[in-house]
């Protein structure tokens, strides 16, 4: 499409303004969110993959608000300062109409309406899928590490739980305790003298294998009715950690 004299003035004035506002309210907005997310570019070893995902992620987020914003300051200065400089009294007194003026911007608008929906619809929601399965496999790859001993646990959600002591080379806990409130109806007590946690982040596969140890439930709508039983070993499966979205 051929552009006119006018439409190329209106649009020489109108996009410097919004590319430099939104290079500066995204680059504000940016540091913010890079910020909050840069203890998982730490913890990850700052590969490449994991850098580009979270750089996508937030300015796909920043993008869908910078951009009409940025639209608007642009169309407001553009018209500010063709008025200060009588060029709309000119060009009404050439016999140009407002409508023909607003034809650049118009176009201008009808781009950044279709980039922030698709931002907003596709873009957005797809790099926050992305970002979360990404923190998902480093809590799964990490989470044998991240356990120290004596110390109470809260990775998992609606579970707590303690380990006397580790041996990292043998991925052994000992001396576990763990309380598990998933069912709020019957809280529950595990008690087990060893257990191994295994993972595989590639199919997000997690589970807690314990040894010789009891369970201790207490039905909240029963009481009195408190039970113990004994088991040799048990396999727990974990699927939900508390990662920071």
């Amino acid at each position: 499409m051929r552009l006119s004299k006018l439409s190329k003035l209106i649009l020489k004035e109108l996009l410097p303004t919004l590319i430099i506002a939104l290079a500066v309210m995204s680059f504000v907005a940016f540091s913010k969110e890079f910020r909050r997310m840069s203890q998982m570019l730490i913890t990850s070893g700052t590969s490449f993959s994991t850098f580009a995902i979270v750089v996508m992620t937030v300015l796909a987020n920043v993008f869908t608000i910078t951009l009409p914003i940025a639209l608007l300051a642009g169309i407001g200065a553009c018209f500010s300062r063709l008025n200060t400089d009588n060029e709309i009294v000119a060009l009404n007194s050439g016999g140009v109409s407002v409508l023909r003026m607003l034809r650049p911007v118009m176009l201008i608008t009808v781009i950044t309406f279709g980039a922030t929906l698709f931002l907003s619809t596709v873009g957005a929601p797809m790099a926050n899928s992305n970002l979360r399965n990404l923190q998902y496999e480093l809590a799964l790859s990490q989470i044998s590490t991240d356990v120290q001993p004596r110390v109470f646990n809260d990775r998992f959600r609606k579970l707590v739980f303690y380990v006397e002591d580790l041996e990292p080379s043998k991925n052994l806990w000992k001396g576990i305790f763990i309380a598990d409130e998933t069912d709020p109806r019957l809280p529950k007590i595990y008690l087990a003298r060893a257990g191994r946690i295994f993972s595989n982040s590639t199919d997000n596969f997690l589970q807690l294998h314990l040894e010789d140890g009891l369970i201790y439930s207490n039905p909240s709508e029963k009481v009195g009715s408190d039970s113990v039983t004994l088991f040799g070993s048990l396999d727990i499966p974990l699927k939900e950690l508390n990662i920071t979205p």
